[in-house]
Parts: C-alpha cells; structure tokens; sequence
C-alpha cells in the first residue's frame, strides 16, 4: 500500500499502476492507440482519486474532471502545473486515438503518452500523500 493516502486512494493507485503496466505491454507490441489509451486512464485514475479526496465530490464527465483538477493544482509549482496540465491534453490524444477512423500515432507518440502518464501518476502520488 502506499504511504500516507487513504485505502481508496491507494486502490486508485493501484488502478493506474495496472494501467501503466498495460500501457507498456501494448507499446512492446507496437500498438500505439491501446498504449495512449492506457496511458489516459492511468491519469484519470488518480486524478479522480485526488479530486474526491479533496472535494468530497466525483465529476460526471471526463471534461468536468480536467477542470476540476487543473482548478485544485493551480498553484502547484511551474513544473509540477505543467505536469498537471498533461490531463487534458491526454484526454484529447485518447479520444483521437480511440475513435478517429484512421489514427496517426506511431511508436513514438505512444511511447511520448506513456512518459506523461508516469510523469502525472508520479505527481498525483505525492499530491495524495501530501
């Protein structure tokens, strides 16, 4: 279990962590849309982890959890800010990656995802243990 965060933050942790460990299976196998969709969900796991935590609320909508959580890490650190930022830009790279016709992500793309999400799961665990 992770230090310092609640039982339901640790599950949502945990959550992210499978998601990462996805992420990197599909980016051994050269499937660049599954890795960036694994990569999005392991974000929003902790994200909606850090929110509920702090507002005692859960958003309905993936957009209405991206505002919300670059609302409560606003005044976060420049770097740690930008690594907030990387939710919705994530979000935007899913939904390209997970419904457009023909998707245009390669290797590197994917691999650029998957180091985002580890950077923003990294952060998230700090933010909830803090």
């Amino acid at each position: 279990r992770d230090r310092g965060v609640t039982p339901k933050a640790a599950q949502a942790l945990a959550r992210a962590q499978d998601a990462l460990a996805s992420g990197r299976a599909t980016l051994r196998l050269n499937r660049p849309e599954t890795t960036i969709h694994s990569g999005y969900y392991a974000m929003f796991w902790v994200a909606r982890a850090f929110v509920e935590e702090r507002t005692g609320t859960r958003p309905k909508t993936h957009d209405g959890l991206i505002s919300l959580f670059n609302r409560l890490t606003q005044d976060q650190s420049p770097a740690d800010h930008a690594t907030a930022g990387l939710l919705g830009a994530s979000f935007a790279r899913r939904l390209a990656a997970d419904y457009d016709d023909l998707p245009q992500f390669d290797h590197t793309d994917a691999e650029a995802a998957l180091d985002d999400a580890e950077a923003f799961v990294a952060l998230c665990r700090r933010l909830l243990a803090s």
